[in-house]
């Protein structure tokens, strides 16, 4: 095993845990929401993320045999896994918003539907014609990749245009910078992803980019928490203090 997956499988491994402790955290709070529900299998999706990466890096430097087989499975991986990501933080993005009737069930089947096509034909490429999506060397090629986005790129331009028309409305500039991040927080976590693709494939840089933006946005979940009555909803006496002072 050379230094490099060495590097790689213990920053994911480090940010497994990380994310593990703050599901666990959530997992204990007695007052817990829907949005925090739904918070946590975004927690979930990325850490089951993480782990498919340290198999990425496993096959890279032949700890694991590159074979037809592992490839395959690993990138199938990696597309059920981003899908997952972005269509969970949709699922948030929905409870945070309190977009109504979210929960009925035409309506979760309708956020569901692309990812169920997607994968159904994936699935069905990967049977009838392969050569599509791997080549003899056992590179993924260009079909691939516009699977592995689509799905994504579908929940993304639903969380922005939910976050931002919430945005637009809310005449309280802390309360309209909190849509825009929780908006824009997927598309912050493609663009680490895209900087290692692009120039540090050996870097976990995508690993560090979710550890940092999750951190940063549970922390703001955790002060909204503390300045809320979780029964109404409305600031309580500590946040009246502050916003007085």
């Amino acid at each position: 095993m050379h230094n490099f997956s060495v590097y790689y499988i213990e920053s994911n491994i480090v940010c497994t845990i990380v994310f593990g402790i703050l599901l666990i955290h959530n997992h204990f709070n007695i007052d817990r929401q829907e949005k925090q529900i739904k918070f946590d299998h975004v927690l979930i999706a990325f850490m089951v993320y993480f782990l498919v990466d340290c198999f990425w890096a496993a096959i890279v430097d032949n700890v694991i045999p590159k074979t037809r087989f592992t490839v395959v499975t690993n990138d199938f991986l990696i597309y059920v896994v981003m899908a997952a990501i972005t269509y969970f933080w949709l699922q948030y993005v929905l409870a945070f918003e309190q977009v109504p009737n979210r929960n009925k069930p035409v309506n979760r089947f309708a956020v569901i539907f692309p990812f169920l096509v997607s994968t159904v034909a994936l699935i069905l490429n990967y049977c009838i014609a392969p050569q599509m999506l791997i080549n003899k060397s056992l590179n993924t090629l260009p079909v691939y990749n516009i699977y592995l986005v689509t799905v994504p790129y579908i929940y993304m331009a639903a969380i922005l245009f939910y976050t931002i028309r919430k945005a637009r409305k809310e005449e309280n500039p802390i309360e309209k910078r909190k849509h825009l991040f929780v908006g824009f927080f997927p598309l912050m976590v493609i663009v680490g992803g895209i900087i290692q693709m692009a120039f540090f494939p050996y870097i976990p840089i995508f690993c560090f980019t979710s550890l940092i933006l999750m951190l940063i946005f549970y922390i703001q979940s955790i002060d909204q928490r503390i300045s809320l009555d979780p029964l109404t909803g409305l600031n309580n006496r500590g946040q009246l203090r502050r916003y007085v002072s």
